[in-house]
């Protein structure tokens, strides 16, 4: 049996702070009546082993100070409009999931551009002290397992002792592009990894490949620089 405090190295965290998580992420998973407006804030809450995690309120765990992102050209949004901003971004979230399909067959492309609309959303509005991007991987958890996908494994380099990132990479890409093809390519690619050279998987694998092939072209025909309110018109204005 593992012992409690072997870390895991998807997610960095104990076992047994993996299993307070996952158990919310699973509950999420299986009643889509749930709002994130309510889940986020438990998510954080079960991440740091506060008291009362099935009551606390959003407003209660907002950080109160700027955060500045490692290759981000700017800082992200002011303490003062991040209740707002939340608020907004939730509610989209919301409307996204109860448009996603049961299954991921025909579906690929537009689920993990929801996927990754929500990742890069919430990563940049950055509404935590801590545990931003664990949290915004647990939401992409939700998005793909709840659409059909199996379970993503988020490798970070940098946990075995290198520089790179590929999801990091990936936000940063979008960050100074504007073009959310990178995040997404991210995605299907973790996605290709999860399904094996078998029968079974013959038509999904095939439609995650084709994808991918569009996103590469996609990213290769991208010349001009977008703004991030093409991404999201939430994001308030500097």
């Amino acid at each position: 049996m593992a012992n409690i405090n072997e870390r895991n190295p998807e997610l960095g965290l104990d076992l047994a702070t993996t299993q307070r998580t996952q158990k919310i992420v699973n509950k999420w998973i299986m009643d889509r009546e749930l709002k994130s407006l309510d889940i986020i804030p438990q998510l954080y809450a079960a991440l740091f082993n506060m008291p009362s995690a099935n009551t606390v309120l959003l407003s209660e765990v907002l950080r109160t100070t700027n955060a500045y992102l490692l290759g981000s050209e700017n800082t992200t949004i002011h303490p003062e409009m991040l209740r707002t901003t939340m608020y907004r971004y939730t509610d989209e979230l919301d409307q996204k999931l109860a448009a996603l399909p049961s299954s991921p067959l025909k579906h690929v492309e537009d689920i993990v551009h929801t996927a990754a609309w929500a990742y890069y959303v919430f990563e940049k509005i950055h509404p935590f002290t801590d545990g931003n991007g664990r949290i915004g991987r647990m939401i992409v958890k939700k998005i793909l397992k709840g659409a059909g996908f199996r379970d993503i494994i988020f490798h970070d380099q940098r946990w075995y002792g290198n520089q790179h990132s590929d999801h990091l990479d990936a936000l940063s890409r979008t960050d100074k592009t504007g073009n959310l093809s990178h995040v997404e390519l991210y995605l299907l690619t973790a996605l290709r990894n999860r399904y094996s050279e078998n029968l079974t998987d013959v038509a999904l694998r095939e439609e995650i490949n084709q994808v991918i092939d569009k996103k590469h072209q996609q990213i290769a025909n991208s010349t001009e620089k977008k703004g991030k309110h093409e991404i999201w018109l939430g994001f308030p204005v500097n």
